[in-house]
Order: C-alpha cells, then structure tokens, then sequence
C-alpha cells in the first residue's frame, strides 16, 4: 500500500484519489503515460518519499517535478533548510566546474566534432540512442565520468554542469550538440573574458565602479529601470567596443554573454559580474 499524506490536495484532473478525511493515498501502480500532482500546504512531520517501480526489464525514463513556495518572505522557515533540488542554481560555480571540463576537453580533442566522436557516441549507443544530437541527462554521467578531474568533485557535480551546459541554447533538459560545441570552447571564451576584465582593472579602481560604469553604458539607449545587462546591450555596446591587445582573440558576444551570465537567466547581474571580475 501507500503512505499517507496529511492535509495534501489533488489538482483536478490529475490521475490521483484521495483518501477519507481529505488526505492523499499515493498509488500503488503507475499506467503508462499517467499524471499525478500533490499538493501539500504548509509543513510536513517528517520527510517524504516517492517509489517508483518498474513495469519491465527496459529502460524507462520518468519525470518527476516538484517545487515548494516561499513561507511569509523566506525561502525556508527559521532551522530549515531548503529542500535537495530546491536551492537556487550555484551558476558561477557550475561554470567553474564546466570549463575545467572544457579545457580538459579541448586539450585532448582539435574541435567539438572529434569531442563528440570521442566523448558522446558510445555512452549514447549504450543507453540505444546511436546517432542522435541529444544528451539526455541520464547519459550526461557516462560522459562527464570519462575526465578523471571529476572524481576531485562531488558526485552530483556532473548535474550542476549538465544544467550550465544546458542553459547555453534552449534550456529542454537535454544537451545538442550546439550547445555542447558550447561548452567545448568555454575556456577559450573564459581567456577572452579574463582579456576584457584586465582592461577594465585598468581604468577602474574597483569591482563597484566598474560594474556601475558598465551598467551604465549598457543603459545608455535611455532605459534604466533594469538593474541587470541583457543580451542585446551588451552584444551593442560592450562588447562590440572591447578592443584586445596584442592581437589577443576575441570571443563572439553570444559566447561571452552566456560566460558571465552563469544563471542563465537572460541577465548579467552585479554578483555575476564580481564573480569574474
């Protein structure tokens, strides 16, 4: 049987049944295709657990949401703390994390193609996806497992990359190979980056002014009422006017636009900004 969930409530319409009493009996079989959604209001005595078992011998791919809404203002109340999966996304550190990987990448593979060739088709054969341009997340791990770097890391660590490398296209929990060429030329753009942050240490004295000084330009088509850069003033008016020295390569604005936003949020905000300054 299941396991009760006091003061739970069932969306209509979902594949659910509630029990006498108004609390939530889970089910104890799955059909295929089916849909269900619980919603529990305030706090629950203890932790809870989803099972779910398997129908077949096969592989089976099951999606499973869930959020929860601040408490008067605060994410958790006080002596809680935020429920796994719930934090807010550690971009700059997922980033971090990704172009390590990306340098590793790039220092044994000439271009993304042969990367591809060498890191992807094999774990997608194994999992029966031979010749698709799409990384699933399941499959993410056989692949970000082949750098010996990452056994120095947590043993989530390959998610907090997955989701950054994700959020470098259209952000549908799987990894293109558009993207993935992303990320294969992401310490390269992170040097680009380095590049234009020397410049900036040269006429402004610290990190706050030369965030203001940037904002500010980026803001110069009149609106101010954003307290972050987006995409087109920045591709507009920042990047297109850095200039590196000596030559230096410079990466295209998509690129390093995605670099500093590590959030992936469509904005560069100051703590981005400081995290590369």
């Amino acid at each position: 049987g299941g396991h009760l969930l006091e003061n739970a409530v069932c969306e209509p319409g979902s594949d659910s049944q509630s029990a006498p009493g108004g609390r939530f009996w889970t089910a104890d079989h799955l059909p295929t295709g089916g849909r269900y959604v619980v919603t529990v209001p305030g706090l629950v005595a203890q932790e809870l657990f989803v099972t779910i078992p398997k129908s077949s011998r096969q592989f089976e791919i099951v999606e499973l949401n869930y959020s929860y809404q601040a408490i008067q203002g605060l994410a958790c109340p006080v002596g809680f703390e935020s429920p796994i999966g719930c934090s807010s996304f550690p971009g700059t550190q997922a980033r971090a994390l990704t172009v390590k990987w990306s340098s590793w990448v790039a220092s044994n593979y000439a271009s993304s193609d042969l990367a591809w060739r060498g890191l992807c088709e094999a774990p997608l054969a194994a999992y029966g996806m031979s010749g698709s341009l799409d990384i699933p997340q399941e499959v993410w791990p056989a692949i970000w497992h082949l750098w010996e770097g990452s056994r120095q890391h947590e043993d989530w660590a390959w998610r907090l990359s997955f989701h950054f490398v994700d959020s470098l296209g259209i952000q549908d929990n799987s990894v293109s190979f558009s993207e993935f060429a992303k990320a294969f030329e992401l310490s390269v753009v992170g040097l680009s980056i380095f590049t234009w942050c020397t410049s900036l240490h040269r006429s402004h004295p610290t990190e706050k002014d030369a965030w203001q000084a940037t904002l500010s330009t980026a803001q110069e088509d009149g609106n101010s009422v954003s307290q972050g850069i987006h995409a087109g003033p920045w591709a507009s008016k920042i990047w297109l006017t850095f200039d590196p020295p000596d030559g230096f390569a410079k990466a295209p604005a998509s690129s390093a636009f995605h670099f500093v936003d590590a959030d992936g949020t469509g904005e560069v905000t100051e703590d981005e900004f400081k995290s590369i300054w």
